[in-house]
């Protein structure tokens, strides 16, 4: 009885035993289903994360890329362009604007030519043969200064000289003493105010001055045929009161004529007076009539003197004076 009892209690035991490894093993089943889903699901979750990740990652990448490749775009395009762009403009530009200002202004390459220069000093006048002098004795010929003109004309148009240009003294008495030649020409002379008479007396060793006015009240109209003033000249007469005003203005006049006719091969007519025209004469030669008073010359009244520019130096050099041989008394 007690064995039966005994086999009986084995049985349920062993039937309880099997019961929880059941469901032990049901457990495990459903354990492994649960892992098997949280694994997937890990698994897909994962490779979504990780996809898109890539795929964030890859756009990231293509947008850097993009961004980079913007950035090097932009900026050799603007590196080329503008540096070629502005170094070749600047460059060809400056380069033949210099080339050509500096074509134009070369004198070196323009021929050396010469020029002639005929200085005649006016005709006399009361002025020149009286003692007590009046401003009216200056604007009127004398008998042989009459003579004079008539004698220089004949001569001029005779010597069958035709000058390029007549540069004229202001005075009274240089416009008429060449203006019956310039109608007989047909030539219209040109009036320089720098061109009246000055360089009395000597060298008082007072500086140059850099201006001179012309005398506000003393005008120098035109007062004969085929006339008339270099354009923007002043139209009243200069009175130097020194040696040194005097200079200033003579040589204004030879700066000017050089300027215009120097090496040009032309023949100009200068007409003017014995003192400033002496004057001229010897700064054309070289002299610097303040250290250095070169020749002094007699120029008689209408008397022609001849100059010659040197094609080598630009300097002149005095041919010979009073040509015409002028009556004179």
């Amino acid at each position: 009885m007690f064995r039966t009892i005994l086999f009986w209690f084995s049985v349920g035991l062993l039937c309880f035993a099997c019961g929880e490894q059941s469901s032990d093993i049901s457990d495990v089943a459903d354990s492994d289903v649960d892992g098997d889903a949280d694994s997937d699901t890990d698994t897909d979750s994962d490779s979504d994360s990780d996809s898109d990740a890539d795929t964030d990652s890859d756009a990231d990448t293509d947008t850097d890329t993009d961004t980079d490749s913007d950035t090097d775009s932009d900026t050799d395009s603007d590196t080329d362009t503008d540096t070629d762009s502005d170094t070749a403009s600047d460059t060809d530009s400056d380069t033949d604007a210099d080339t050509d200002s500096d074509t134009d202004i070369d004198t070196d390459s323009l021929p050396q030519q010469g020029l002639t220069v005929y200085y005649i000093r006016h005709a006399e006048t009361m002025a020149n043969i009286k003692e007590d002098v009046t401003w009216e004795d200056a604007n009127i010929f004398s008998p042989l200064g009459e003579t004079q003109v008539a004698d220089l004309t004949q001569y001029l148009v005779d010597w069958g000289v035709v000058p390029d240009a007549v540069l004229v003294s202001p005075t009274w008495r240089a416009q008429n003493t060449i203006s019956p030649f310039l109608v007989s020409a047909g030539i219209t002379g040109e009036i320089w105010p720098e061109l009246t008479e000055g360089c009395d007396g000597e060298p008082t060793g007072a500086p140059l001055p850099t201006e001179l006015s012309p005398n506000e009240y003393l005008s120098a109209p035109v007062e004969a045929d085929n006339l008339a003033y270099r354009s923007g000249a002043v139209e009243n007469l200069y009175l130097p009161a020194t040696y040194e005003e005097g200079l200033f203005l003579v040589k204004q006049s030879r700066d000017l004529l050089l300027e215009r006719y120097g090496q040009s091969g032309k023949v100009i007519f200068v007409v003017g007076h014995a003192v400033a025209g002496n004057c001229m004469i010897n700064l054309l030669e070289g002299h610097d009539m303040l250290t250095d008073l070169g020749v002094q010359r007699w120029l008689l009244n209408t008397g022609i003197h001849h100059l010659e520019q040197n094609e080598t130096t630009s300097l002149f050099e005095y041919i010979d004076g009073n040509i015409n041989n002028p009556v004179w008394e």
